[in-house]
């Protein structure tokens, strides 16, 4: 009870008509674009798909290496991560580790 006392008193309570305010950009209101501007901020990709292509190697490879970094290779692991049920997941090469991209990299 104390808690919702506390919490109580930091609002305050008035006959005013309650309105909705934009806090991004006070000087441009509400935009697409000031929230675009305004997550991009916020989180820094930049570097999570930046990647050094290889114009010797097959396109095939370069894709298979990208989606390694990105951790976007199915295996069992990757699809244990996401929620999703996995019959097996032991590893067809290996049989005693989870089957993961790693290990398929060091198997071949």
């Amino acid at each position: 009870m104390e808690q919702l006392m506390r919490l109580m008193d930091s609002f305050s309570i008035s006959d005013k008509k309650d309105t909705w305010e934009w806090q991004g950009n006070e000087t441009d209101g509400f935009s697409v674009k000031g929230i675009k501007r305004i997550l991009q901020e916020l989180r820094d990709v930049s570097s999570l798909y930046a990647m050094h292509w290889f114009r010797r190697v097959s396109i095939r490879c370069n894709l298979f290496t990208w989606r390694k970094e990105m951790d976007r290779i199915l295996t069992a692991d990757a699809l244990i991560k996401r929620n999703i049920q996995v019959i097996l997941d032991g590893c067809a090469f290996c049989d005693s580790l989870v089957e993961a991209s790693g290990i398929i990299l060091r198997i071949l």
